[in-house]
């Protein structure tokens, strides 16, 4: 390949641009100019992507924030 990337297809690379976007929280449109996309619909599947991952990682800090507490001796907030 011209670029010298190799086992990587260019639908792959562009995907993976797109979600590094997304979870870098580059709207829609941002994704859409970066990637040339030309209908939004497919770019807002990372955004949905992205944000249901950024929902799960911070549920999960809280899960941890709050069993870290009660080891302590702390009382947990919802107790």
């Amino acid at each position: 390949m011209a670029a010298g990337i190799t086992g990587k297809s260019a639908r792959g690379l562009r995907k993976s641009r797109a979600m590094a976007l997304a979870e870098a929280g580059a709207t829609a449109h941002q994704i859409a100019a970066w990637t040339g996309h030309e209908s939004l619909s497919e770019v807002q599947r990372y955004s949905k992507a992205a944000d249901r991952k950024r929902i799960l990682s911070s549920t999960n800090q809280e899960q941890k924030s709050e069993t870290s507490k009660t080891k302590n001796g702390n009382q947990s907030s919802n107790a």
